[in-house]
């Protein structure tokens, strides 16, 4: 149990923080002199307000019904690079500038009509080094019945919206490749059986599967197989267009999806044909693999790796997306039957 002396200095100790965080709090003037209330409880709340205002991570403001400001909080001053003396009596257009002063215009005038305005935004940061996702609240000021004006408050929303684009691609998107998985391929391959339709071309749908895959794995650990799985899709989305879909389908096995190749079948077929080849060719040139996490020149393993695939042409609606996939994921297996690298079309 502490001594009677011990506990004396400790009371002395929290009397002398407390002395020291009431005197942060004390309101300064502009020469930084203490500020005098004049014993005005009206002062004391005042102050108290505006410290509690400056202290909220969002921007609050008040602006009359002639759109000139006549509050801002502390970040609003952060956001804008002005104080709030400048702020005090600028027109929104002037502070925003004309391009956003224009987007946000509608919700202006819906909160001087005593509509409360919500709405998102992507914004530059004022040194332009990137973009801000705000929620923007225009509140409006009713007064015996009229609109005196609108209260804003913004909040900085970025920190949601990168979480909100990692839950995205957690559920779309392979977490090694960054491929489409096959949720997002499901979703590309009715598009593109949409589109055919409408088009009256041909799609075709690509079933690959790498040929001696699992030695890599068993010999060089998992390590090194993603490192080749991560290489081949970056050589099979160099050999596509950018309208055309790479997903990866599970393991080792991987699914191109292209749109509107041709009107006539035997010539999307030779069209098909042509990027399986540049496909079949890119992934059998050699590997250089760190079997090591360090890179060490010793730990680098060259390696070489073929693929089968199955192709399959789809038009009109003529077969659901899981029949074409089941027949291109047939064709692969022909492939493999024949004698493995090589392509085959179902038929």
């Amino acid at each position: 149990m502490p001594s009677h002396a011990e506990l004396e200095r400790r009371v002395l100790e929290l009397e002398s923080e407390n002395f020291q965080l009431r005197k942060a709090l004390e309101p300064r003037d502009a020469g930084g002199n203490a500020a005098v209330f004049s014993d005005s409880p009206w002062r004391q709340q005042e102050y108290t307000l505006r410290s509690m205002l400056d202290n909220i991570p969002a921007m609050i403001g008040y602006w009359d019904k002639h759109l000139h400001n006549r509050f801002s909080n502390k970040a609003y001053s952060v956001w804008f690079g002005i104080s709030p003396e400048q702020l005090l009596g600028k027109h929104i257009r002037e502070l925003l500038g004309e391009k956003i002063f224009q987007l946000n215009l509608p919700y202006i005038e819906a909160a001087l009509r005593g509509q409360r305005q919500s709405f998102e935004r992507t914004i530059p940061t004022p040194d332009g080094s990137g973009v801000k996702h705000s929620l923007a609240e225009y509140i409006p000021d009713v007064v015996n019945g009229k609109v005196q004006g609108f209260f804003v408050q913004v909040t900085d929303i970025t920190s949601l919206k990168v979480a909100e684009e990692r839950i995205r691609n957690l559920a779309f998107y392979d977490a090694l490749t960054g491929l489409p998985n096959r949720r997002l391929l499901d979703d590309r391959l009715a598009q593109g059986m949409a589109i055919s339709k409408h088009s009256g071309r041909f799609g075709a749908l690509m079933f690959l599967d790498l040929d001696h895959f699992k030695p890599l794995n068993d010999k060089h650990g998992h390590h090194v197989g993603d490192l080749l799985l991560t290489e081949v899709a970056r050589r099979i989305c160099r050999c596509v267009r950018a309208s055309d879909t790479v997903a990866r389908f599970g393991g080792d096995e991987f699914v191109v999806v292209l749109s509107e190749l041709h009107e006539d079948k035997a010539e999307s077929a030779a069209q098909a044909c042509v990027v399986a080849e540049k496909i079949r060719t890119a992934l059998a040139d050699p590997y250089l693999l760190a079997t090591r996490p360090d890179g060490a020149p010793d730990g680098v393993v060259e390696h070489r790796c073929t693929t089968s695939i199955g192709i399959v042409l789809f038009i009109n609606h003529e077969a659901s997306a899981d029949d074409v996939i089941k027949w291109a994921d047939m064709a692969m297996y022909q492939a493999k039957d024949a004698g493995r690298n090589l392509i085959r079309f179902y038929e």
